[in-house]
């Protein structure tokens, strides 16, 4: 299927039997340390490759390279607890012309895990794209995924449809929101990544506040009814649906105080609190 402008073409397959992915396959390494297109991975055989390195602020996220880094740009994700050599096999039989990078997601493979406790999502793996991409510094390229990495990059081209020109879904149909989510979800979303990896690329001390300043910061709530219009529409639809459909078992009272008013003036909240926990009639009016 192709689709005019920056919209990425879109091949699907799906083969009638299910085709396990084939792990650890010899090859021929030579250990990269890479962060620009400058990477020596000029095989004249695309059944050699290299492997390369990325660093991420939890340690690394390893890829494979066929071909020469001056060909079009291609990169391959794999599925779940898979890994980049499921592409060894396709890959040598694939055009010559292009430059192929198969990375490990994190937790994957050669990639580093997140730290403890840190939960995969599928967010933080196109964040691993994106990390890629920007490293290799491709602007635009040709996507091509497995399973979850057909999931990922579908929500990948949602998320930056100017950055892929080709789409190829491997036992995967991609990502689709719903049309009266789409606006929402993408503003959000692609601003969380943006801003965190700004920040990565910054590496700058956070910016230090007077006590005055960050107290005028904290004056008010987040909820006060004049800040809803202009800074949280989520939190006033959230207000409404509450009350529309609670009715008469919701109370939502105002007070005077900042966002920290439990803490800075508790006396304010206590007796509301203990009004409620106490009351045999949940019902009452507090």
């Amino acid at each position: 299927m192709v689709t005019p402008g920056s919209q990425p073409m879109v091949v699907r397959i799906r083969p009638a039997k299910e085709l396990w992915a084939i792990n650890k396959i010899p090859g021929t390494y030579s250990e990269q340390v890479a962060l620009s297109r400058d990477i020596p991975c000029e095989h004249s055989i695309l059944g050699m490759f290299s492997e390369v390195k990325f660093p991420v602020p939890w340690g690394h996220v390893a890829a494979k390279a066929w071909g020469s880094a001056e060909g079009h740009p291609v990169l391959c994700l794999h599925g779940w607890l898979d890994n980049a050599n499921t592409f060894d096999k396709l890959i040598p039989l694939l055009p010559r012309d292009c430059y192929y990078v198969a990375m490990d997601f994190s937790g994957h493979g050669l990639s580093s895990h997140r730290p403890a406790g840190c939960p995969y999502h599928f967010l933080d793996y196109v964040s691993d794209v994106r990390r890629v991409a920007a490293a290799l510094q491709w602007r635009r390229f040709t996507l091509m995924g497995h399973s979850m990495g057909g999931a990922v990059a579908g929500m990948f081209c949602f998320l930056y449809p100017e950055m892929v020109d080709k789409l190829i879904l491997l036992e995967n149909l991609g990502f689709l929101l719903a049309p009266e989510d789409t606006e929402a979800w993408l503003e959000s979303k692609r601003l969380v990544i943006d801003r965190l990896l700004s920040l990565e690329a910054k590496q700058q001390t956070p910016r230090a506040r007077s006590p005055e300043a960050a107290l005028q910061r904290a004056q008010d709530g987040l909820l006060v009814p004049y800040k809803l219009d202009t800074r949280n529409h989520f939190v006033k639809d959230l207000r409404k649906a509450f009350e529309s459909t609670l009715k008469e078992h919701i109370q939502l009272i105002e007070v005077p105080g900042s966002h920290f008013v439990h803490l800075n003036k508790p006396e304010v909240v206590s007796g509301i609190i203990s009004n409620f926990l106490t009351a045999q009639n949940t019902r009452a009016r507090l």
